[in-house]
């Protein structure tokens, strides 16, 4: 009794495989466009491409700029990332 029960069960899985494999190879075919539905592209442009212009606008420019308090400012983050690298030391710390 076992082993016929042990056919039956082969054989249902092999109709269901044979089922499942059919339907996915129809739903394929059904999904694939035939090659001759493809056009080619002509990518020569049509007319010649001029971007529009614009005109400048005048902005105020500061003949004196001073970046000494910015310098004073990032000295200390850049020593910082410095001291890091040289150390090699891959844990930060703040």
């Amino acid at each position: 009794m076992k082993t016929f029960q042990t056919i039956v069960i082969g054989f249902v899985a092999g109709l269901a495989g044979a089922f499942v494999f059919y339907s996915y190879q129809t739903e394929k075919q059904k999904r694939e466009e035939p090659m001759a539905n493809y056009k080619a592209t002509n990518f020569d442009p049509k007319e010649i491409y001029q971007p529009s212009t614009t005109t400048s606008h005048a902005t105020a420019v500061s003949t004196h700029v001073d970046f000494s308090d910015a310098a004073v400012k990032a000295t200390p983050s850049v020593v910082y990332i410095n001291s890091i690298s040289q150390t090699g030391s891959s844990s930060y710390s703040y």
